[in-house]
């Protein structure tokens, strides 16, 4: 288990989504597709160190991949996706899956989140507080990843377009003023993020330019910037934003 190998699942994922974006509905359909991406895989049960019975030498086995769980020392916090290490797993020791009463610091987490976020930027602050703990914890690489899915119909120069271009532009900055704050610094490289606008369809009109924008990585100018992305180009401009290091 290694981080490329992650990141490699990561970017098939996202790729897929943005080409085929009715395959979810809610974030929850966004967790159950990467946790079966994830899952394929890390498919191998690994023994804990819980035993079958009273005497017994035989042991209780689980997945390295678990969904909602939960974060040492934040209080009622839970982790969208977490992918624990094999030598993490063999010392569990109790049916809450964790080691001496304490949640496991997992080898790398996921949050979530889709245009149907109530509050977005509260939403995204309170995932993002989650991942700096878990990286303060141990956490090899934190993940959040959002696919923010246009469903207004109307074409170019209706009303309608127009007040959705106008959220989608809050969103976006939104997106710059949360990854701007000084705190993120120190988790650059250890706090991933692929954040996604993606437009599907509009009444009347033949094409849409920029069906992709992506919150990527400008290597010239090292900073992160807002820019179209064309789907063939799709996985190339992710891997390079996971895999940058600043």
């Amino acid at each position: 288990m290694n981080v490329n190998e992650i990141n490699e699942i990561l970017t098939h994922y996202c790729a897929e989504i943005i080409r085929e974006p009715l395959v979810y509905f809610s974030e929850a359909d966004l967790q159950a597709i990467l946790y079966q991406r994830l899952n394929e895989a890390y498919s191998k049960y690994v023994d804990t160190n819980y035993h079958r019975g009273h005497g017994s030498k035989k042991l209780y086995k689980t997945k390295l991949v678990h969904r909602e769980y939960g974060i040492k020392g934040m209080l009622n916090s839970r982790a969208d996706l977490v992918l624990f290490s094999n030598d993490d797993v063999n010392k569990i020791d109790s049916p809450n899956l964790t080691i001496n009463n304490e949640y496991i610091t997992p080898f790398a987490a996921f949050e979530l989140g889709s245009e149907k976020t109530t509050d977005f930027q509260e939403h995204i602050k309170n995932d993002l507080k989650k991942l700096k703990e878990l990286v303060k914890l141990g956490t090899k690489q934190g993940y959040y990843v959002h696919f923010h899915k246009d469903v207004t119909l109307s074409r170019n120069n209706t009303k309608s377009r127009n007040n959705t271009e106008e959220k989608l532009d809050k969103m976006k900055k939104s997106v710059e003023d949360i990854f701007s704050e000084e705190d993120m610094d120190e988790f650059k490289d250890k706090i991933k993020f692929l954040i996604f606008i993606v437009r599907v369809y509009r009444k009347n009109q033949e094409r849409i330019w920029g069906k992709c924008e992506m919150y990527c990585i400008n290597k010239e100018k090292v900073k992160n910037e807002w820019r179209k992305v064309n789907l063939n180009e799709l996985e190339t401009q992710i891997k390079q934003t996971l895999e940058f290091k600043y």
